[in-house]
Order: C-alpha cells, then structure tokens, then sequence
C-alpha cells in the first residue's frame, strides 16, 4: 500500500536520511520526497547525532552501516537502545554487508530484531515499505 493511501493526516512524517554517500543520500532523498515525506539529511554521525537529538518529533531514520564517523552507526543505535532522547526514533539500518558476511555487531542487530536492516544495494520498494510501515506505525514487516 502505497504510503499516500495510508496517511491519516496532513503532516508528513519526517524521515533523516544519515548516509554518507552524496549519490545514495541523494536518490533516497528524491524518492521519498516524491512519495511525499519531509526529508531531513546527514552525512556524518555527528551531524545525525545532532539532529535526532534537536529534533522535537519522532523520525524515521535510514542509517548508513558505514556513516562517517568512528562506528557512528553502531554508536547510535547503541544510544537508541538506551531509554533516552533516540529511543523515540524509529531507524532502518542500510548495510553492504550480508547475512553471511556481518560483523559481529550487525549480528546481534539482526538477532535482536529491533532494528530494520536492508542489504544494499537496495530495492527501492523496500525502502518505501520499510519507511511506511514505521512512519505510520503499521509495525508487521
């Protein structure tokens, strides 16, 4: 179900793209404001950092495995784990590495479940669904 056919109201939800890559941050950005969501960016984890935390509303955040940063991406959702300021934000963890080649980090992401992942390179209605399903609360993958 397209994410039009599904809002309840006339604020759009906000989604922070936090990826390094200009081209991939861009593309992301594109096609989720032409599906109609207002887009923040970051390419760097201090930047994401600052803006969840600035941030007065809930986000749905795709997360770059490989944000610039030392680990920035593991120290965030390390943080969003924590009762805190970052909990209140959804994130979906965009990642190169796969199933059979994580580290043992995006292991126990992936074990514990909490956290959306999606391989790179990504399908783009993937990413829509996944950003759906959390910026409107529809939880069930």
């Amino acid at each position: 179900m397209p994410p039009e056919a599904i809002r309840t109201s006339d604020h759009s939800p906000r989604v922070l793209i936090a990826v390094s890559d200009d081209g991939v941050r861009e593309s992301l950005h594109t096609m989720l404001q032409e599906a109609g969501y207002d887009i923040l960016e970051a390419a760097s984890g201090l930047i994401a950092f600052t803006t969840l935390l600035a941030s007065r509303h809930p986000l749905t955040v795709l997360l770059d495995s490989h944000l610039s940063g030392t680990n920035a991406a593991g120290q965030l959702l390390s943080l969003a784990a924590v009762d805190g300021p970052l909990a209140r934000h959804q994130y979906v963890l965009l990642t190169t590495e796969t199933v059979e080649r994580s580290s043992d980090w995006l292991r126990r992401i992936r074990a514990a479940r909490a956290v959306r992942v999606i391989e790179m390179p990504f399908d783009v209605e993937d990413v829509l669904r996944a950003v759906a399903q959390l910026a409107y609360h529809d939880i069930p993958a």
